[in-house]
């Protein structure tokens, strides 16, 4: 791409976390609290089959949040009962996970025009939960 900038590439990305283990009335418990920075983005351009050395993306920032459990059971061979709770995307940030401008000729993206900036949007607020058990 001739010295331009490579698209849907971070410039910069950093993680951090606290983690820690208690234990409270004989239950195992793992808080986990993160966050990820993704940097500014260069941005492919459909219309020139090339990144945009002016159009950037810009920079997110995701804080997540893990809480781990696991209960001692000793009845009928089993062993323990865990749990499990992850919040990703925790304060529900709106934010693109790829940007490129649109050649307009595709249709992909419906009557949006040659030039017009197409967001693909990141993950909302996910929530999971998950239980197992160890015989």
């Amino acid at each position: 791409y001739n010295g331009l900038p490579i698209p849907d590439v971070p410039a910069q990305t950093a993680n951090v976390g606290f983690y820690t283990q208690n234990y409270v009335a004989g239950v195992d418990l793992e808080p986990r609290l993160w966050m990820t920075y993704t940097g500014p983005q260069a941005v492919f351009n459909s219309i020139t089959n090339a990144p945009s050395p002016d159009i950037k993306m810009p920079a997110f920032t995701l804080v997540n949040f893990s809480l781990g459990a696991k209960l001692p059971v000793h009845f009928m061979g089993l062993n323990y009962l865990s749990s499990q709770l992850d919040i990703m995307n925790l304060l529900g940030n709106k934010y693109n996970r790829y940007v490129q401008v649109d050649s307009g000729s595709s249709g992909q993206f419906g009557p949006l025009g040659a030039g017009a900036l197409v967001g693909y949007a990141g993950a909302p607020r996910l929530v999971y939960f998950s239980v197992s058990a160890k015989f």
